[in-house]
């Protein structure tokens, strides 16, 4: 990321970044001091005042907006860095501390450069000592300063980025999640509306009352699809297995395919249900689509660390089952469960969902 969001809306981020950003400051007192304690010549005094002015502008240009450009923080905190030098150089090692805030302000460069920035702003002060034969505990205690407060920007800055990044992946996880219960949830329903409408439209000379009927479950169908999107779009989908199980034998029985159910099923957990259900659904669907069976079994089988739903047909096997985007959403499903997928194709289509016996 070249920049950082704030970390929240409501201005309280904003807040305490602004407090730190200035809080600071108070590092002047140091050099101020100096000057009032012992006041240089008149040019000198005019120029250290001059090169304070100029570093707090730097320094509080670069961090007043959180979302700086990475070239702007370097220029600002190359600014710092050369008055600090220039300063502490000329006038005494009391500005050393100028180096704290060039430390500061070049640790918020995104990557590796933040790194030699900080690194560069801790070294030049042991320079600087050592060429005017500064007492070391001064030296030392300027350098840790200076790197621990840049560090410190450094980590607080990649915090942010990431929360921003958690936020955008959530985000994206959360469309994904509604596309791939959209999927499943029209797919289904509207293949059984299209086998119903068919055989609507059969039945209408021979038996118009019973085509009625058919054409009345297709506004069933529809309501209910309509009822299941805007519930999962408002993250309050949940589907029994029992219902699901009356839906899919009702869509097989009207595409003339027998259904068998052999289930043995205990109480499941409401994630890891509405998961199996949905299973149940894509895979059901594959056989209405593209097996061309004429049976198709689904069996739910109690296991010692978990439970099986199995769904075989008679058809073509997997070179007439889809394996695009619906199983691979099958899959993604049962992971988000800790469950697995096993898909045999030799002499029809056996899909095997297992879950981990999370009863309620």
């Amino acid at each position: 990321m070249d920049s950082v969001d704030w970390p929240d809306r409501d201005g309280r981020g904003r807040l305490i970044y602004y407090f730190f950003v200035f809080v600071w400051l108070l590092y002047l007192a140091y050099p101020v001091g100096a000057l009032i304690d012992h006041p240089p010549a008149a040019d000198t005094l005019v120029a250290s005042a001059a090169g304070l002015g100029l570093m707090v502008a730097a320094y509080v240009w670069g961090l007043i907006r959180i979302d700086r450009p990475p070239r702007q923080l370097a220029a600002a905190g190359a600014v710092i860095l050369l008055v600090g030098t220039a300063l502490t150089a000329a006038v005494g090692y009391d500005f050393a501390g100028i180096f704290i805030y060039a430390g500061t302000v070049l640790a918020r460069v995104p990557g590796r450069t933040s790194v030699t920035g900080i690194l560069v702003s801790a070294a030049l002060p042991i320079l600087l000592g050592v060429l005017a034969r500064v007492a070391s505990p001064v030296v030392v205690s300027v350098t840790l300063t200076t790197l621990a407060v840049g560090f410190a920007t450094r980590w607080f800055r990649r915090m942010v980025e990431l929360r921003g990044e958690v936020e955008y992946l959530a985000r994206n996880e959360e469309r994904v999640r509604i596309a791939r219960d959209v999927h499943d949830i029209l797919g289904h329903s509207l293949s059984v509306i299209i086998l119903k409408a068919q055989l609507a439209a059969r039945l209408v000379a021979a038996d118009p009352e019973r085509a009625a009927r058919e054409m009345a479950e297709v506004e069933a169908v529809a309501r209910s699809s309509l009822g299941e999107v805007r519930s999962s779009v408002a993250q309050a989908h949940f589907v029994a297995l029992d219902a699901e199980i009356a839906r899919v034998r009702d869509a097989l029985h009207t595409a003339g395919i027998r259904c068998q159910v052999d289930w043995d099923a205990p109480r499941l957990a409401p994630p890891v249900e509405t998961a199996l259900s949905l299973v149940l659904r894509e895979a059901v669907t594959n056989v209405l689509r593209h097996s061309g069976a004429r049976t198709c079994a689904i069996r739910g089988r109690r296991r010692r660390r978990g439970f099986g739903l199995e769904v075989a047909d008679d058809g073509r096997g997997l070179a007439g089952a889809g394996q695009g985007q619906g199983l691979r959403g099958i899959a993604d499903r049962l992971r988000a469960v800790g469950g697995s997928l096993e898909v045999e194709g030799d002499g029809g289509t056996r899909l095997t969902a297992w879950v981990p016996a999370g009863e309620e």
